[in-house]
């Protein structure tokens, strides 16, 4: 690094990603001991972020949207390709993706299976990835719960 991030000085969770990635492309730092080089951390907004941590079970259901298939679209509609069809994740392309509130809706079921699959691929064994496609359809309001399924 080539000036220190104050920010990075405090030990908190953070989602953490490349620079330049896709879907998949999106890690928990639960002890928040890693240090961001050539990446991002995406940390809470308002009203987490004066809270001073990053609730795992919402990490978590957050990771798993970042890293589902319907990123990959979202990313498309806003970010620069890169070379081997990679998107720019700056800030300046995904700042303006919608991405859904599960701060209201922490005891969901909802946020519960995706903190589930979130937690799977923090631990890297993801095998769900239709289940994942279709939580966050419901999350980005594609379709309802228990119709699942009809997303395309």
């Amino acid at each position: 690094m080539s000036e220190p991030r104050t920010w990075q000085f405090h030990l908190e969770p953070k989602i953490v990603s490349v620079y330049f990635g896709a879907a998949g492309s999106f890690a928990y730092d639960e002890s928040g001991e890693f240090v961001v080089v050539q990446g991002f951390a995406w940390l809470p907004k308002q009203p987490l972020e004066h809270r001073h941590i990053f609730h795992p079970k919402l990490a978590l259901a957050y990771l798993a949207l970042l890293n589902s298939p319907i990123m990959n679209d979202l990313l498309a509609a806003t970010s620069a390709s890169v070379q081997g069809g990679q998107w720019d994740l700056s800030a300046r392309y995904v700042e303006n993706i919608a991405i859904p509130n599960l701060v209201t809706a922490v005891s969901t079921t909802l946020v519960d299976e995706l903190a589930m699959l979130g937690k799977s691929i923090h631990d890297g064994t993801i095998a769900l990835e239709d289940r994942l496609q279709d939580l966050a359809g419901v999350a980005y309001g594609l379709a309802s719960e228990g119709n699942e399924t009809n997303i395309g």
